[in-house]
């Protein structure tokens, strides 16, 4: 979408220039920081909030609101019903991730929720907009009440306005009820070149602080990608800046806003496995990164907010192992440094005081409680007193002495085999640290406390199974994971795919099958991962239904594709015949989707 502007400003504007030479050089290192600090503001951007208004607007136009909820902390939920079944629009006013989306079905916990807003129930929605001059969603009623949303970070809120009034609210209830509602006004946008040029010049810092100023909605993701497609640094002035460069900027904003207005499409930027950047627009800054396209804006937030979710929760675990495994590390390192042979040093002296007394029976008698003699056994002959038991003849105290020393051996002995055993402990230690550094991926962090559970479990870490993914049972069918983590479940004959399809798959489960040709039921899983599958995820689990048909050999198969729910079994018919409601058909190589990560 940015390619014909992007090779007009190669043209008109040539990166050999100061600024463009410093955004080479400096552009990547401050981009890292700004990357990952502002990776879901996209979510609230004032143009995502427009798009998903607007779908809004489509979908709950004419509903009534049954119920406004909340079961999890800082997130409220608004049910709305029509003849056609029921819409849950999910509003999440986390300080650290603010979202707004719809989603169809939605189960409320029969414990810990409460309901909210009790003037608005029972309201018919009569529109749903954006506020023109800020991020606010504005639920008209057709009763003297507005539902507002506001998407604004720590100070995120849902209020309930009545003539300019704040007549309820999710958050801050007793501080803001009964104030008067303020709406927040920018000033507007710069619609002719001289007057950007103009308000650029009479800024005096840096040039991501004044376009975030004159570009309020643009948010900071979208204020990087100008900054990227005009090869100009976040951080040079704005009276830097040539007056070539500043017509670039104004032109490149205008061609981005209109992109961001009219050709919209959502999509995850992904870092390997990790979701890292959600936007509506494709972002050249980022093209180094996997993305995956949605249809649905709301599917696609809906699946960013579960990998991200699934990624931190990740993320917490494994940083709780790296802390107890370098804590057992550090530990043993101590033991070790502490350990001295003491037991082999005594066992030593024993053996000689034995010798001694032996060697000199005739200098010592029964009764006697010490005895002072001459070490003969040592380079440099010292003196040496020994202590003896009184009660015992002088060969039963030698004796004694060599019973000792043979103790303090097997001590010693002992003592060496702890020692070496915490050398194993330490290196053990290290190996699995040095692989969990390596670890970034939730399956992958799943594989390796599979594959290391004795190792982890021998250095005292026991493994939390609730915390850990569950293991599916034994299935009498082919298990394939597909993108984002789904489960696809393919038939092995007639019999098994009724068993599959009639006992095994739920109603929203997405139902493949090769048309026109005999072959495998195929089920994709929903819920398995996080979030709606994805246009990969789907099209991988319909490769699976071609692979496992007679047309295995064509290089793309007709697939058909549909919802469980839409799937019935005429009575009488042969095993593993169905018929279809609905379904869309997809084309398909025949092929398996390709292995997991390799195991850490």
């Amino acid at each position: 979408m940015y390619g014909n502007f992007a090779a007009a400003a190669r043209q008109s504007f040539p990166a050999a220039n100061a600024h463009a030479v410093r955004a080479i050089v400096a552009f990547p290192l401050k981009f890292v920081d700004f990357f990952f600090a502002s990776r879901n503001h996209m979510l609230t951007n004032y143009y995502t909030l427009r798009l998903i208004a607007d779908d809004i607007n489509r979908t709950l136009t004419g509903t009534k609101i049954t119920q406004i909820f909340s079961q999890h902390r800082d997130e409220l939920v608004i049910t709305c019903t029509s003849k056609s079944g029921k819409h849950h629009l999910l509003v999440s006013c986390k300080p650290s991730l603010n979202y707004v989306y719809l989603r169809d079905e939605f189960a409320r916990a029969k414990r810990n929720s409460v309901d909210l807003f009790p003037a608005a129930i029972g309201a018919r929605i009569q529109s749903v907009y954006l506020h023109p001059n800020d991020r606010q969603l504005v639920l008209e009623t057709d009763t003297p009440h507005q539902v507002i949303i506001r998407p604004y970070g720590s100070k995120a809120n849902v209020l309930l306005v009545s003539g300019l009034v704040i007549q309820d609210a999710f958050r801050d209830r007793k501080e803001i009820v009964g104030k008067e509602f303020d709406e927040k006004k920018h000033p507007p946008v710069p619609e002719k070149v001289t007057d950007f040029t103009e308000r650029l010049q009479a800024s005096q810092g840096e040039l991501q602080t004044a376009l975030k100023i004159i570009f309020p909605k643009f948010g900071p993701e979208v204020i990087r990608e100008l900054l990227f497609l005009c090869g100009l640094p976040p951080t040079v002035l704005c009276s830097e800046l040539s007056t070539q460069e500043r017509e670039q900027l104004f032109y490149a904003s205008h061609h981005i806003q209109k992109v961001l207005t009219e050709e919209a499409s959502p999509r995850i930027y992904f870092e390997g496995m990790t979701p890292r950047v959600f936007s509506i627009v494709p972002l050249k800054h980022l093209a180094a990164l996997r993305s995956e396209e949605y249809d649905s804006i709301h599917t696609a937030i809906r699946t960013f907010i579960g990998l991200t979710h699934r990624q931190h929760e990740f993320e917490e675990r494994r940083k709780v192992l790296i802390q107890r495994l370098r804590a057992s590390l550090e530990r043993d390192e101590r033991l070790i440094e502490r350990s001295i042979d003491e037991p082999g040093e005594r066992a030593t002296q024993y053996e000689t005081m034995g010798k001694l007394l032996m060697a000199n029976l005739d200098r010592v008698h029964k009764g006697m409680r010490e005895v002072e003699l001459e070490n003969t056994l040592t380079p440099s002959p010292t003196t040496m007193t020994i202590a003896l038991n009184p009660a015992l003849s002088p060969a039963k105290n030698a004796e004694h002495y060599f019973d000792k020393a043979k103790a303090a051996r097997r001590k010693s002995a002992e003592q060496a085999k702890r020692k070496d055993q915490l050398r194993q402990r330490v290196q053990l230690a290290r190996n699995l640290l040095e692989r969990l550094e390596s670890v970034d991926d939730p399956d992958v962090y799943e594989k390796f406390l599979d594959k290391h559970r004795a190792e982890l479990e021998e250095l005292g870490y026991k493994i939390d199974e609730k915390a850990k993914t569950q293991k599916q049972e034994a299935l009498p069918f082919r298990v394939f994971t597909v993108a984002g983590g789904f489960q696809v479940w393919a038939g092995k004959s007639s019999e098994n795919n009724d068993l599959l399809t009639m006992k095994h798959a739920k109603p929203n489960d997405l139902w493949f099958h090769a048309r026109g040709s005999s072959g495998s039921h195929v089920v994709l899983k929903i819920g398995t991962g996080k979030g709606e599958p994805s246009k990969l995820a789907i099209q991988q689990a319909a490769g699976i239904a071609a692979y496992y048909s007679k047309m295995k050999n064509s290089k793309l198969v007709p697939v058909a594709m549909t919802e469980r729910k839409y799937v019935r079994k005429p009575k009488g018919a042969p095993a593993g015949t169905v018929t279809l409601e609905r379904e869309k058909t997809i084309f398909a190589e025949p092929k398996l989707p390709p292995n997991l990560p390799e195991e850490a």
